[in-house]
């Protein structure tokens, strides 16, 4: 259909005039999102790590500005993060990491998140990696 993509995620469509439309599947939408999705990993990371900025406020106030311009973009599209802790442990939307015992949390509490999740619309497009508490 194009140089750049393939038959597989896309078609060609010609009209009565002859002109080609091209028609883009669901699917590469979600691929383009979740791709994306592991850029957000990196500035969250990058955000929660203070060391690294020395006193100067300045380039983490830039990352988050950039982060936010990026989460304003996804959400355009209909790509929003989970809102997990506190959640009951459901396969399918969490992919469970670690099971820790814990005296504070429901048994199959999520009570932290390792890996953001997130959803287009109301499919889910990456599952969110968590600690789920247990009872000791």
């Amino acid at each position: 259909a194009s140089a750049t993509g393939s038959h597989q995620d896309m078609d060609d469509d010609e009209d009565d005039a002859g002109n080609t439309t091209l028609i883009i599947e669901p699917n590469r939408e979600a691929d383009s999102a979740e791709d994306t999705s592991g850029s957000f990993d990196d500035f969250d990371d990058l955000l929660g790590d203070d060391s690294d900025t020395d006193g100067d406020d300045s380039y983490l106030r830039g990352f988050e500005i950039i982060r936010q311009q990026l989460l304003d973009l996804l959400s355009k599209h209909r790509v929003t993060p989970m809102d997990v802790l506190g959640a009951d442990f459901d396969p399918h939307f969490h992919q469970a990491v670690v099971h820790e015992p814990s005296a504070t949390h429901r048994e199959g509490e999520v009570t932290e998140e390792l890996r953001r999740g997130y959803m287009l619309g109301d499919r889910l497009l990456r599952p969110a990696m968590v600690k789920v508490a247990k009872r000791e």
